[in-house]
């Protein structure tokens, strides 16, 4: 029987009581009790779990931390039944490099700062403990939600908890290993919640790609209308009807105008005044030292919203993300050309923040590609330009010739000294470019060096699409408040419920049914609202008979 808690991915290491003590076999498995468990290999897709909902998981076998193939009957895995209900997936196989399960109801042992699901693996005679942490949602207890501490822990953030801070790494790193294995890869993918699914992989006939450019006969080059702040929904419909698929690359925008409903606009930004918010107090969101001081951008993100929102909110969010799904996945009738990460032909919400910038916020020239394996951005407005605030617009940048992939490099940035100088960048032709001190320069160039590709001003209820990958910039705002909900997607499907539990939250608001469909302003589908009217009229028509007799 296997005891202790050494490493390894099932944290547990391994004994038998079906030997002898004596002899070198013996000596060796007494001597494995400290020793990292190299016989299985526990993943399950969540690091954030919300209480009382269910968890997926995978065990796999392993000899000397190498993928074998096992009998199927030999796998085996038991939970606690205090802390759900565990129910073991079925394969027609007699072998398999991998077994499915999964936990209904999961309620983990409270171990602070986690919760613990102490699962007991069997592989063969051979039996491991597998203990599985997890980040808490719903214990309404301080103490598992304490900020997670960065750096030296004197900076915090509210955006994560302190024990996902510690799971998050880990987790990514092991679930890239796994995907990297021809025989783990399948065992991962295509566990996406239906609840929260949107349709197909791809539209028929269009290219599928893993990265990299597209060849001249799959890709049509957008029309000129959809480079252009107000008319990229018109040209990709148009190139749509065409019969030709429209390629969307690196600084290629899609505007989807009332995207977000009145009502909808209402209710986002009564959540967002009440939820508690993370300040920004860089330099690279603030201008001015007053700004710098007490922060004029600031973000919520799911943690604070979820606790911070009723059930309401929370379905309506929910409802908000399926429709942003369909957006990027398959109403948008165009092909993505992501080079930044591999591309299987749908993206999975991974991140969710609402967003709000004061008079001297901004956001200097950045990609969204630096964590999350992001590739798809959505930037819905609950404000318009103009009438609420001015500055506060959404610069797109084309990458210069010095740095062709400048959008798959994440955040590499160098701030020139205020102090000192002069200061110049030189470059290998012998010239020389002056530097101010306070510039920012992004992969060694200066801004001057990205050429400007668009302007966009928000909207009120306008959903911006753009891949993760573009530079961007939000200029800083002049006057009055800018708030917006702002959503990231993933092209890798497992790493989709690693930092918000987006299928335990699917499954407690939306049930087996899904999304509900928005409600037009004007009270719900036509349709529909005929019948109802129809049938309320026959009801009274039936009433007054009954009164008269």
């Amino acid at each position: 029987v296997a005891v202790g808690t050494g490493g390894g991915s099932s944290g547990g290491s391994a004994s038998s009581g079906s030997r002898g003590s004596g002899g070198s076999l013996g000596r060796r498995l007494r001597q494995r009790a400290a020793w990292p468990d190299e016989t299985s290999l526990l993943w399950c897709d969540k690091v954030v779990l919300l209480l009382n909902t269910s968890v997926r998981c995978v065990l796999i076998p392993q000899r000397r931390r190498q993928p074998i193939l096992a009998a199927t009957d030999t796998l085996h895995v038991e939970l606690l039944s205090d802390q759900g209900h565990l129910s073991m997936g079925r394969s027609s196989s007699a072998v398999t490099h991998g077994v499915h399960f999964s936990i209904a109801t999961a309620r983990p042992r409270l171990e602070h700062p986690c919760g613990v699901l102490d699962f007991v693996v069997h592989v063969g005679r051979l039996r491991f403990k597998g203990p599985r942490r997890f980040s808490l949602l719903g214990v309404r207890q301080a103490s598992y939600e304490l900020p997670y501490r960065t750096g030296n822990g004197d900076e915090i953030t509210l955006a994560v908890s302190h024990c996902y801070g510690q799971l998050q790494d880990p987790f990514e790193w092991s679930t890239n290993d796994l995907m990297a294995r021809r025989t783990a890869r399948p065992l991962l993918t295509n566990r996406h919640s239906p609840m929260l699914a949107s349709g197909p992989a791809a539209p028929k006939g269009s290219p599928r790609r893993t990265g990299g450019r597209p060849t001249s006969a799959q890709r049509t080059p957008l029309p000129s209308s959809a480079h252009r702040g107000g008319g990229g929904s018109r040209g990709l419909a148009a190139a749509a009807a065409g019969g030709a698929v429209a390629s969307f690359a690196r600084g290629d925008v899609h505007l989807a105008d009332g995207f977000l409903s009145p009502e909808e606009v209402e209710r986002l930004s009564a959540w967002e005044a009440r939820c508690q918010r993370s300040v920004e107090r860089s330099d690279e969101k603030n201008t001015g030292e007053e700004c710098l001081a007490k922060g004029c951008v600031a973000y919520c993100g799911l943690w604070q919203m979820a606790m911070s929102g009723s059930e309401d909110d929370m379905r309506t969010l929910l409802n908000i993300t399926h429709r942003a799904l369909a957006l990027v996945n398959d109403d948008s009738r165009f092909s993505m050309d992501i080079t930044a990460y591999e591309y299987s032909g749908r993206v999975w919400p991974h991140w969710a923040t609402f967003q709000y910038y004061l008079p001297g916020g901004r956001h200097i020239l950045h990609p969204d590609t630096d964590k999350g394996e992001h590739c798809v951005s959505l930037a819905v407005s609950f404000s318009t330009h103009g009438r609420d605030f001015g500055g506060g617009e959404i610069k797109i940048f084309e990458c210069p010739d010095t740095v062709p992939d400048c959008g798959n490099r994440g955040r590499a940035r160098t701030h020139v000294p205020e102090e000192g100088g002069p200061y110049m960048k030189r470059y290998r032709n012998g010239t020389t470019l002056p530097l101010k001190g306070g510039q920012w320069l992004w992969d060694g160039e200066p801004e001057s060096a990205y050429a400007v590709r668009q302007v966009l001003e928000p909207k009120q209820g306008r959903g911006v699409v753009f891949l993760s990958e573009t530079l961007h910039q939000v200029e800083p705002v002049t006057w009055g408040r800018r708030a917006s909900l702002f959503y990231w997607f993933t092209c890798k499907e497992p790493l989709q419920n690693q930092a918000f539990d987006w299928s335990g939250y699917a499954e407690r608001y939306l049930g087996p049914r899904g999304p509900a469909p928005r409600l037009p302003a004007g009270g719900g589908d036509s349709q529909s609202g005929r019948r109802e009217a129809g049938e309320g009229g026959r009801k009274a028509a039936r009433r007054d008979r009954r009164d008269k007799k």
